[in-house]
């Protein structure tokens, strides 16, 4: 179990980018792009809300995900943010060692 946790430990670090401008290839491959960002004050999640969907905050941490037009869209408010691994890909299935 260690080592899953060390390789999806690896895996995030190694496609955690800061401030990465996404190019349409991008989301060609990808449906929508989940990255954090830090806000200042709460109030921000009110609009920035109309504009992606926020996953979680965690302190001054906000969590969110984004298609191709609202990532474009929040780029506007020049926020520094980083793409993270979409958390759906990051589940490893783990191979039964019942298995004959």
């Amino acid at each position: 179990m260690r080592k899953v946790y060390t390789i999806l430990l690896l895996f995030a670090l190694t496609f955690t980018v800061q401030a990465q401008i996404l190019d349409d290839k991008y989301f060609k491959e990808n449906h929508e792009v989940y990255f954090s960002f830090n806000i200042s004050d709460k109030q921000e999640l009110t609009q920035l809300s109309r504009i992606i969907s926020i996953d979680h905050l965690n302190g001054s941490t906000v969590y969110a995900y984004a298609n191709e037009n609202e990532f474009r869209e929040f780029e506007k408010h020049d926020y520094p943010y980083t793409i993270l691994p979409h958390p759906g890909k990051l589940i490893v299935p783990e191979m039964s060692s019942d298995i004959d």
